[in-house]
């Protein structure tokens, strides 16, 4: 028996109709049927008060089916639209932005206290990371039919996502050393993804020095959070440790890239984004990226054809396309 089921059921013998219940709790007739046959989700705080309204508990109605929750925060998602992903029995998500040629559809719109479903629940695979290039697998295999969310975030956040069973993978970047020491106690398998180079997109003014003008911690620089690897690597470099310049903050490393772009200010990113927005690049230190992955996940069927994916020629030929990636030990298992 389903959500709606149960609900509808329970109403049904505490003797209340549809109207009744809705103006118990708040919320119109047309919600509790649409919640009843299945269309809508309700969120936490409304599931609290239909639970109350029937004289049970909340797991009394949801167990079998756990409210979405956002896979970086654990919390409830903001209003709007989503993206949506299972992780063993929850259901997670992610917000949907706008891409630079356009829109992209949506799996839900979270509204009012409730969710309305536009497409199907797949299960499929959650990855998170600041790899752009999970985008790219995220498209193709919806496209084959196989549901896939990626979430867009800095290394630590994806670490953190895949600690709590928000995810089933991560990309993670960093040096050997510092992969190394984030894997302890972690019973994970790594994968090779690619190695690329880690620094600056030249601003408006590329003319020679643009580099040292940027490290000087005073010029205003586009930069990521505090938790990105990439972030701690520009601190590192500048020539004032104590001086953190101006800027701007992005999320990602192309978003970083592009903001560069469009503000005419250098930008923390990697390589490839540089070449994507067509800037001059300075190095600040060489990254290994890898796709850590929970032992306990290694067997599910969607997370196999995206491994698969991500190891093969189609995907590969992407990121050649793009420039900045060494994809000679893609597919390589870390030891």
């Amino acid at each position: 028996m389903d959500i709606g089921e149960r609900i509808r059921t329970r109403r049904e013998q505490v003797g209340l109709s549809q109207i009744e219940l809705a103006a118990s709790v708040g919320m119109s007739r047309q919600t509790i049927g649409a919640i009843e046959a299945g269309k809508n989700l309700p969120r936490v705080d409304a599931a609290i008060a239909l639970a109350g309204a029937l004289g049970v508990e909340v797991s009394d109605l949801f167990t079998a089916s756990p409210l979405v929750i956002d896979v970086i925060t654990g919390e409830l998602p903001q209003p709007g639209p989503v993206h949506i992903g299972r992780v063993d029995d929850r259901l997670v998500s992610t917000p949907v932005r706008a891409r630079s040629l356009g829109y992209e559809p949506a799996d839900l719109i979270t509204a009012s206290g409730d969710l309305e479903t536009l497409t199907p629940l797949a299960p499929g695979l959650v990855v998170a990371g600041c790899e752009p290039g999970l985008g790219i697998v995220e498209r193709l295999l919806r496209e084959g039919g196989v549901g896939a969310m990626w979430v867009a975030t800095s290394s630590k956040n994806a670490l953190l996502a895949l600690d709590e069973g928000r995810a089933h993978a991560a990309v993670v970047h960093g040096t050997k050393r510092q992969l190394r020491d984030r894997v302890a106690n972690r019973n994970i398998e790594r994968l090779h993804l690619a190695t690329w180079r880690v620094g600056l997109s030249a601003g408006e003014d590329d003319a020679p020095g643009w580099q040292e003008r940027a490290l000087s911690g005073s010029n205003p620089v586009v930069q990521r959070e505090s938790g990105a690897v990439v972030q701690r690597v520009f601190l590192d470099a500048l020539s004032h440790a104590n001086s953190r310049p101006p800027g701007p903050v992005a999320d990602g490393h192309l978003e970083s890239a592009q903001r560069g772009l469009w503000t005419g200010i250098p930008a923390v990113t990697f390589e490839p984004a540089a070449i994507a927005v067509d800037r001059p690049f300075h190095e600040l230190a060489v990254h290994n990226a890898q796709i850590w992955i929970p032992h306990r996940f290694r067997g599910e069927t969607s997370l196999t054809r995206a491994i698969d994916l991500m190891m093969g020629q189609r995907f590969g030929r992407h990121l050649e396309g793009i420039g900045g990636y060494d994809l000679s030990q893609v597919g390589t298992k870390v030891a």
